[in-house]
């Protein structure tokens, strides 16, 4: 019974020290880390192409886009207060004209949960009339 316990708990400091020694945001498919400019890229590329954000001629690749808005993203990592524990990127933008009716706003502000490859898997926001000064501008 002892010889047991004694397995248990070295099982479990074991999977500690792992989880301690390997970094929430480390992708093992592609071997390293992504940059918090990829995070905000992936997932403003698929606002992009689900038509959530207001594009115009010069800024409608995501890349374009956070050249034109350069306050409008942000990525969190590593935040114990973190529900998923994983890579937050918060985007806050301009709606198109179709999710403008169908939220009755403005503006959103989004944070969407990645995880370390930066496969977006959930997202929660709040809608706005008015923008926000720091990244609306």
């Amino acid at each position: 019974m002892f010889k047991l316990f004694c397995t248990i708990i070295l099982a479990i400091a074991v999977i500690s020290l792992i989880d301690y020694l390997i970094p929430n945001d480390y992708c093992f498919k592609q071997q390293r880390r992504l940059t918090d400019k990829e995070y905000i890229l992936i997932v403003l590329d698929k606002f992009i192409k689900e038509g959530r954000v207001k594009v115009h001629d010069y800024d409608n690749t995501s890349e374009t886009y956070l050249l034109h808005h350069p306050e409008c993203c942000s990525v969190t990592k590593g935040m114990v207060s973190s529900y998923y524990d994983s890579p937050e990127v918060s985007i806050s933008y301009e709606l198109s004209d179709k999710f403008k009716e169908q939220y009755q706003a403005t503006y959103y502000d989004s944070v969407t949960f990645v995880s370390a490859c930066g496969e977006p898997f959930e997202f929660i926001g709040s809608s706005e009339n008015t923008p926000n000064e720091t990244t609306h501008k």
